[in-house]
């Protein structure tokens, strides 16, 4: 038996996909994994007969699963292949060989580790049936059942019921207590009693953020006089007279039926009016008071990865609504990367046309390969790897993103993650090449003879650009002038251009006879030096443009990832992705020394989209650990720095969340990685120097106000809003011989079943510690407004 080994990937939750077909599918998928043995796990693959009849060889059955390593170690009629990234295909070995009624075929795969998150099971499978001269003739998803019959205890159930038990329950809240943290607060006698009823006068700088708040409260039941009838009057004044930390800093004081905020610019009164809106959800009385507070870091950004997997334009505006009333003022936005282009550029209608859909097809000519559980229905506009914004959409979103005050950096990723521009401007090439050789070869960024052999990160062999070609700089000086475009038809001010530059493989353009051609004319002698070249010549013309170049940190190292001194000194802004500066290598402060603005962006506590924890069940990446709003909120930006190190210090210009989106299928499972987790975010990006930086006794009274907050201010006001939000699931522990459970939330029910079915709200509510005689497992899950969380499970052994 042959053995082949492919790059393969694996899903995590029990699922089953029915067929969309109207008919009854003759074959149905079956994928199993077994518990680990010394070599790893086994996967199995069974392709099973659903009729009486015999089923003819005439199908292909195709599916999406997150790249891992595997072996073939036994096939049974059938077999797997790679056809890029995480897309694959399963035929039958033998083309006159029939699958018996009811009977099976099966591939057993060996793998050195088994998929640790419900995000990494095999999904949206689907057949396509071939009549006899070869051509489709049907396309209709197919039944997948998973079978994981490994043990789905979470790892982390005790650790969890540690923490909890840590929390201090008995901490008071003010109404001045929200995330972030305010500066000062200097809580005077005397209650202002608003009556939810208002009148707002803004000078005449601020009728924006007038207009602003006046929606929000109306939004929120308020009333708002027009007449000044109001009982509580709203100032929102402009101010020379106190001294100001930094251009968002602003002053609110409350007394009676007066609220007053003032600042120095529209940003500071919008950031006052967060304030005061958050105070007011929770209480129409608030008390007298004078608040101080502005930002550390004027850099306090999220990025979403829309490339991966779209969020409509109504969806992400919501999104920057809610950032926003957080105070965050950055949305970096990754339009383009391997699996699609999410932005129309005019003159290169093939971005939007072909790469910004995925489906079924054989060649890429019309849409591209499948992946992250997109299907074979390229039509589908609910599926979130179809779509894009038109011109149109994108200035609605830039305007309305200023409104707020939050700005919006472009990223179109290059010379790496560029599959989805290459296929389509592949398709480009051949729909002119018969009739106009110049059009078609105009944006080309492909060498049709490159045999060069490499493996991205995600699994592609053809995803890097070729920067040897004229027509890629003619492509990127196209794209980034219609994106200059845009934002000046928006009225909105672009000063920053974020080309990605990160994870470009190793071995591209070595056996390209174009790039190596260039090479020798120009005295290069490796393609590092072909690197530099193109980086270099995209940040001279960015330059140009007024703009600044911004990257993942691969843009300022050198392949070996040391600090690249071609770029010294020329101000990149670098998402530094993998170390903080209390990591041992000092990467950040050796960036920052070379003179470049840092955006810290670590994997470790600011990847949003990894898991909460590590349950089976939980979805979310894995690859760097897990991520939840604790985790977020222990992040130092300042960790590592000593007072001599100021001048690095002040290039560490701020924090950003990432949501990268593999692992993402809707908007829902956006909100659910997002809230609560953004929320420890948000709090170290205002307060990047917490007091308990230097004191750990003061962490466990910081961390448990910053729970406590979450739970009574900010998810009842987010189940509110149908945002699907994560509550957190139980602890369980066993103590001297008896279950003990527990919640992050106060006011919250634990319910538990010891019978093997999972809790609902009808089961046994947790009040004292359970007696483990008789009993083998016990599941639990929290349940809080009417919203609960995933199951805990804890078997007793």
């Amino acid at each position: 038996m042959r053995k082949k080994i492919v790059h393969f990937l694996s899903l995590v939750f029990i699922l089953f996909f029915s067929s969309c077909s109207t008919r009854e599918e003759p074959l149905r998928l079956v994928w199993k994994i077994e518990p680990a043995n010394e070599q790893g796990y086994l996967e199995t693959f069974y392709v099973i007969s659903n009729t009486n009849k015999p089923v003819e060889n005439n199908w292909t059955i195709y599916f999406s699963q997150l790249p891992h390593y595997f072996e073939v170690s036994y096939q049974e009629g059938i077999s797997i292949e790679q056809i890029s990234g995480s897309y694959y295909k399963i035929n039958q070995t033998q083309k006159d060989d029939l699958i018996e009624k009811k009977d099976s075929l099966k591939i057993v795969l060996s793998v050195p580790y088994g998929p640790n998150s419900c995000s990494f099971y095999p999904e949206s499978p689907f057949i396509v049936y071939h009549d006899k001269n070869g051509l489709d003739s049907v396309v209709a998803d197919l039944p997948l059942i998973v079978d994981d019959s490994r043990n789905q205890i979470c790892p982390s159930n005790s650790s969890i019921y540690d923490f909890n038990y840590k929390l201090n329950p008995n901490i008071a809240l003010n109404s001045s207590d929200l995330i972030p943290s305010l500066k000062k607060v200097d809580v005077k006698q005397g209650v202002c009693k608003t009556k939810n009823s208002f009148n707002v006068l803004p000078d005449s700088h601020f009728i924006n953020e007038a207009d602003l708040l006046k929606q929000s409260l109306i939004d929120k039941k308020h009333k708002v006089s027009s007449t000044g009838s109001g009982h509580t009057t709203i100032k929102l004044l402009y101010d020379t007279d106190e001294t100001y930390v930094n251009e968002e800093h602003y002053f609110l004081t409350v007394s009676d039926s007066l609220i007053t905020i003032k600042g120095q610019t529209a940003h500071a009164i919008f950031n006052g009016i967060q304030s005061l809106l958050i105070m007011l959800e929770h209480s129409p009385d608030l008390p007298y008071m004078s608040i101080s507070d502005y930002p550390d870091l004027l850099h306090r950004g999220l990025m979403i990865d829309l490339a991966r997997n779209f969020v409509s334009k109504e969806n992400l505006l919501n999104l920057i609504n809610t950032i926003s009333s957080y105070k965050l003022n950055v949305l970096h936005l990754h339009l383009a990367d391997d699996e699609g282009w999410r932005l129309e550029i005019p003159g290169l209608e093939e971005l939007t046309e072909i790469a910004s859909k995925r489906g079924y097809t054989t060649d890429e000519s019309t849409c591209l390969y499948p992946a992250y559980g997109s299907g074979w229905d390229v039509h589908n506009t609910q599926n979130a790897g179809n779509g894009f914004y038109t011109r149109n959409d994108f200035i609605e979103i830039l305007q309305y993103a200023k409104q707020r005050h939050v700005k919006v950096i472009p990223e179109i990723d290059m010379p790496g993650h560029s599959r989805a521009a290459i296929k389509a401007m592949n398709a480009r090439y051949n729909k002119f090449i018969d009739t106009d050789r110049v059009k078609a070869e105009e944006y080309l960024l492909t060498d049709f003879e490159d045999r060069s052999v490499y493996k991205s990160a995600q699994n592609y062999n053809d995803n890097v650009l070729n920067a040897a070609l004229p027509s890629t700089y003619r492509f990127m000086e196209k794209v980034i002038h219609e994106v200059i475009s845009i934002y000046q038809d928006a009225e909105v001010p672009l000063d920053v251009f974020h080309i990605g530059g990160d994870e470009v493989p190793r071995g591209a353009w070595t056996d390209s006879p174009i790039a190596q051609d260039f090479m020798q004319k120009n005295g290069m002698k490796s393609t590092k030096e072909l690197s530099d070249y193109f980086y270099k010549k995209l940040n001279t013309f960015l330059s140009e443009k007024g703009l600044i170049m911004a990257g993942w940190q691969e843009i300022a190292l050198t392949p070996d990832h040391k600090v690249n001194p071609l770029f010294k000194n020329k101000k990149l802004q670098v998402n530094c992705w993998y170390t903080t500066p209390e990591m041992e290598d000092n990467l950040v402060l050796e960036l920052a020394h070379a003179g470049h603005n840092i955006i810290l962006s670590n994997v470790t506590n600011l990847y949003l989209d990894l898991s909460y924890n590590d349950s089976y069940n939980e979805p979310g990446h894995r690859w760097g650990g897990t991520v939840n709003q604790f985790t977020s909120f222990d992040f130092l930006p300042y960790g590592g720095l000593d007072k001599n190190q100021a001048a690095i210090k002040e290039n560490i210009k701020g924090i950003q969340g990432q949501l990268w989106a593999e692992t993402i299928r809707n908007f829902e499972m956006t909100e659910y990685l997002l809230f609560p987790k953004i929320l420890g975010l948000v709090e170290r990006a205002w307060n990047a120097s917490p007091s308990w930086e230097t004191d750990d006794n003061l962490y466990c009274g910081a961390v448990s106000k910053f729970n406590k907050i979450i739970n009574t201010k900010y998810l009842p006001y987010l189940i509110s809003k149908q945002v699907n939000v994560r509550i957190d699931q139980p602890g369980i522990k066993m103590i001297d011989g008896k279950i003990y459970m527990n919640s992050n939330i106060e006011q919250s029910e634990i319910r538990y079943t010891t019978d093997g079915s999972t809790p609902d709200q009808n089961s046994l509510l947790w009040s004292k510690p359970i007696s483990t005689n008789n009993l083998k497992q016990v599941k639990s899950k929290v349940f809080y407004l009417n919203k609960s969380s995933r199951t805990s499970v804890f078997e007793i052994k």
